[in-house]
């Protein structure tokens, strides 16, 4: 009190550390340390007093204010409220830690700078109560800052929790978030991969997870047989087992296929049915040569159980019998001894038809093989190796069961590809002459038939067809005329060798038949290969010096008319094309050498091409033409475009060594270098009869400079044309607009009064329902709201529940005009009613905006078929198409 009088009003405050101090008052920071000097100077205060930010103090316990007075903040209801409102609502934001106690202090001011930050200033000089409901609404929302909540509102999140928590889980949406947080996901990640997996909930997922199941349909099929996780299920479904439990046993034991688990236990049944079979033999050879057994009764019984497991019991099953029958026979005088040495006997026994059986399989095995080194042609031959192969397998061995049916596979064979003669000449070495070489080959008479291959020049060459239905694709139609049905023609050769250049030339013998490519066999043509081929080119000297059974078996193929002379295509005409591609191709090689011819050409690589490797100076377009020509004449496979790689010369030439392209196509000046670099390496390779001429090159140039000219003009025109389109239509919107506009208006003007007196019907009762205002029942015209939209007045009747309390009611018209009902034109009128709400809890506004249309029945006094519906929904436009609305009030588009 004392200082009181010298100082002004004071205050004791408790610290948070329960110490108590006297304050004095404020002094500015800068100038803080210095007054405090001053005042202890002049002991208006006591030596040990101090300043302090008040960051520590707590709790005012007592001061020296006259009560009542402007001063007495303490005693001041309206302003501790405010305070301890914006207090509060400081440390929902977590930018206060203090009490809240009324009383602005140091934590207090530092909160509220910390607002002011993140959201702003709230507008005025002073806090009102207005500013404060601003603070408190930031405040309940829980967000951190203005720009936090637009990033929110933008998302579609109304509060901060649960922005934050989607934020963190990656949804992108509120309306996602609450769907997979209804769900049980917290993470987008998730509520993706079960979505697209058909989980209906996170639980299901995390089941699916831990199975390692991606689809619910899988897991669920999973679960339906009993399943585990997916790597089972998906081993079982292959495993061909019909239960879950048969896996389980047979993996268990090793097997995961019901094949082999079978195989085992088929094994496993025989191994089971032999040993019980052997001892069911010893006992029985024991009894008869000892019947002065005193157990034979048990004995009996004993093997009476056993012959039964044997025909219809399992393995485990019969084993176990086995073994009891053994020992029991164990206990038998003088029948252990007995049974070793009928074991001894069966080992040889054993032993001995091992040693029968790989005999037989050595001697079948090298009479095969000489009989397969004098068939080499033969169609029998694949199956004579493969039976070879499975004999080589076996020769090594001494299973029993193996040899045995290697055996019985090598004499199924014999029989049924009808060997046993073949063999049996080869068994008895004869000293007879088995035929005529070529060279001593008997006289063959000449025929009309055989005459195109024995008659005429050596180097000729015959052109012979498949005439039987086994020609892969030629085909004679009723017409007499020729066609390949598939579009590409076998061709084996004999005496000749396959180049391109004589693909090419066959290519295009072939496609007036509708063959668009040819098959040349790399087997020479023979009686074997005949039902292979639709064309056979067969030189008449390779002919005449072939082996007997070859040139016998062609020859009789023509005597049967198999094979015919094909005169569509003649090898003299073949031939003319080959050597003027083999001129062009020797000029071809000499002017590149020499530099006296500009363009570009190509050489390939021996063997089949695939790919080439171009190095062009120009666009591709314009050597298209020439690459796809060289295409075909490579034999490559469609489409074109893809076989084709544009390099640099370098990398080009690489491609070309590694085999990553085998045939090269580029400038004149290219060619040289890469066949002066290929001559050098030793590398084979032939020219191409292909090339583009420099002229053609650029007159090709000019050409698409051309074109690409006109179609720049071309599409400059249309770009043009087109604007001008839209403006005329644009234009045109405008003036349809205006003029809906004005007739709008002229609806209005003319129909307000009864469109007002309309929806005043309606007005008080809307009124009543939202606001509890009381309607004007006096009123004849007034419409009963409640009985005619209950739907609204049932969602007015939910709101207390749910927080929000309606402040304001604002009805305009949305529509009016005329309805035919059943022959009479009545009044029909839609209005807006936006109802503006507000949520104390919440700290927000808010509006719901409703459509209610009715057909007012004047005649009837009576209001038809009303409709309710909120502005988002299109119930009310389906009610106004439904019922023909003549709008007075809207001005439809024409």
């Amino acid at each position: 009190m004392s200082y009181g009088r010298t100082l002004g009003p004071l205050l004791v405050v408790e610290s948070r550390n329960g110490v108590f101090a006297i304050l004095a008052g404020t002094l500015k920071a800068d100038k803080a340390k210095a007054n405090l000097e001053a005042l202890i100077g002049l002991r208006l205060i006591p030596d040990d007093a101090f300043l302090s930010k008040g960051d520590s103090l707590q709790n005012v316990v007592w001061h020296s204010y006259e009560p009542n007075s402007s001063l007495d903040l303490m005693n001041q209801q309206t302003y501790l409220s405010s305070v301890r409102r914006l207090q509060a609502s400081m440390s929902r934001l977590s930018f206060y830690n203090g009490p809240v106690d009324g009383l602005i202090g140091p934590s207090t001011v530092t909160a509220f700078r910390r607002y002011l930050a993140a959201f702003g200033t709230p507008p005025g000089d002073l806090l009102t109560d207005v500013s404060l409901a601003e603070i408190e609404r930031n405040a309940g929302d829980g967000f951190r800052s203005e720009e936090e909540r637009r990033m929110a509102n933008s998302s579609g999140f109304d509060d901060a929790q649960s922005f934050t928590e989607a934020r963190k889980g990656g949804f992108p949406t509120e309306v996602i978030f609450r769907q997979a947080k209804t769900l049980g996901f917290s993470t987008q990640r998730d509520y993706e991969a079960a979505s697209q997996g058909g989980f209906s909930n996170n639980d299901e997922y995390l089941q699916a997870q831990q199975g390692g199941f991606v689809s619910a349909y899988q897991m669920k099929a999973a679960q339906r047989i009993g399943a585990r996780s997916k790597a089972e299920y998906e081993s079982f479904q292959s495993s061909g087992f019909d239960t879950i439990g048969e896996y389980r046993t047979a993996l268990q034991g090793g097997y995961s296929d019901k094949a082999s688990f079978a195989k085992a236990e088929a094994a496993k049944l025989k191994a089971a049915r032999a040993s019980a079979e052997v001892m069911l033999s010893d006992a029985e050879g024991f009894l008869k040569l000892n019947r002065d057994i005193p157990n034979i009764v048990e004995i009996a019984d004993r093997a009476s159980t056993l012959s039964a497991e044997i025909k219809s019991g399992g393995a485990a099953s019969l084993e176990a019998s086995t073994a009891r029958f053994a020992s029991l026979l164990s206990d038998v005088p003088g029948f252990p001894p007995f049974a070793e040495v009928r074991k001894k006997e069966r080992a040889e026994a054993r032993n001995a038809e091992v040693l029968s059986i790989l005999a037989d399989l050595k001697t079948t095995k090298d009479l095969l093989s000489r009989w397969a080194s004098t068939h080499l042609t033969s169609p029998k031959l694949p199956d004579v190796v493969g039976e070879l192969k499975a004999v080589d397998a076996v020769l090594g061995s001494n299973d029993l069961d193996a040899l045995s049916e290697a055996r019985d596979g090598v004499r199924s064979l014999i029989t049924s590809r009808n060997l046993e003669a073949d063999l049996n000449e080869l068994r008895v070495p004869s000293n007879e002459d088995k035929g005529p070489s070529s060279a001593a080959r008997a006289p063959v008479t000449v025929t009309n038939a055989n005459k195109v291959l024995l008659e005429g020049s050596l180097d000729d060459v015959a052109v012979l067809y498949n005439a039987s239905p086994t020609a892969p694709s030629l085909l004679r139609t009723l017409t007499g005329n020729y066609s390949l049905t598939k579009g590409t023609a076998a061709v084996c050769l004999l005496g000749m060798d396959r180049t391109a250049s004589l693909d090419r030339v066959l290519r295009a013998a072939v496609a007036p038949l509708g063959g668009k490519s040819v098959a040349v066999s790399g087997t020479a043509c023979s009686a074997e290969t005949l039902k292979e081929a639709d064309l056979l080119l067969i030189q008449k000297r390779k002919f005449s010096e072939a082996q007997t059974s070859l040139a016998m078996g062609i020859l009789d193929a023509l005597e049967r008319g198999v094979v015919k002379p094909f005169e569509p295509i003649q090898f003299a005409e073949l031939k003319a094309r080959l050597d003027r591609d083999d001129a062009f191709v020797a000029g071809l090689a000499r002017d590149v050498q020499q530099g006296s011819r500009e363009g570009y050409g190509s050489i390939f690589l021996d063997g089949r091409a695939n790919t080439i490797c171009a190095v062009i100076e120009q666009e591709r377009e314009l050597h298209e033409g020439k690459l796809r020509e060289l295409a075909e004449f490579a034999g490559l496979a469609p489409p074109f475009e893809d076989r084709v790689r544009i390099e640099s010369l370098d990398v080009g030439y690489e491609f070309l060594r590694k085999g990553q392209c085998e045939v090269f196509y580029g400038s004149r000046a290219s060619l040289k270098m890469v066949v002066d670099a290929l001559e050098r390496d030793g590398i084979p390779f032939s020219y191409a009869p292909v090339w583009l001429e420099q002229s053609e090159l650029t007159a090709a140039e000019s050409a698409l400079k051309l074109a690409r000219e006109e179609a720049v003009r071309a599409a400059e025109a249309r770009r043009v044309a087109l604007e001008e389109e839209q403006r005329i239509e644009a234009q045109r919107l405008r003036e349809e607009q205006e003029t809906r506009t004005a007739r709008q208006f002229e609806l209005q003007s003319s129909n307000r009064a009864a469109a007002t007196a309309a929806i005043n019907r309606f007005t008080g009762g809307l009124r009543e329902v939202v606001l509890q205002e009381p309607a004007k029942r006096s009123e004849p015209s007034a419409i009963d709201v409640k009985q005619v939209f209950p739907s609204f007045t049932g969602w007015k009747s939910d709101l207390q529940s749910s927080g929000w309390e309606p402040r304001d009611l604002q009805v305009a018209i949305q529509d009016y005009g005329v309805v035919n009902w059943k022959g009479r034109n009545l009044e029909a009128i839609v209005l807006r009613a936006t109802v503006k709400l507000a949520s104390a809890e919440r700290g927000e506004y808010r509006d719901e905006c409703f459509l209610l249309g009715a057909v007012l029945d004047e005649e009837f006094s009576a209001v038809r078929d009303p409709v309710e519906a909120g502005c988002d929904e299109t119930a009310v436009d389906v009610w106004r198409t439904g019922h023909h609305l003549k709008s007075l009030w809207l001005a439809e588009p024409r």
